[in-house]
């Protein structure tokens, strides 16, 4: 089977779309909780998007760690 490098991309992609709306939903419903001022959906999208980068770099680790 064709290894289709174009689909991991797209698929990081949308995994990227998915930690940023995840976060932002986890923000807000933090932000109803506490009371606060909409500071919940933006430390939500960092947070997710440093929990997806390091995904990312342990996936990458995985797969180089096969290779050789």
């Amino acid at each position: 089977m064709k290894d289709n490098k174009s689909l991991i991309f797209a698929g990081m992609g949308v995994e990227a779309l998915v930690a940023v709306l995840a976060g932002y939903w986890l923000g807000q419903k933090f932000d109803h909780y506490l009371g606060s001022k909409n500071l919940g959906p933006a430390l939500g999208c960092i947070v997710m998007m440093v929990a997806w980068f390091v995904h990312i770099l342990a996936v990458l680790k995985k797969i180089d760690k096969e290779d050789s």
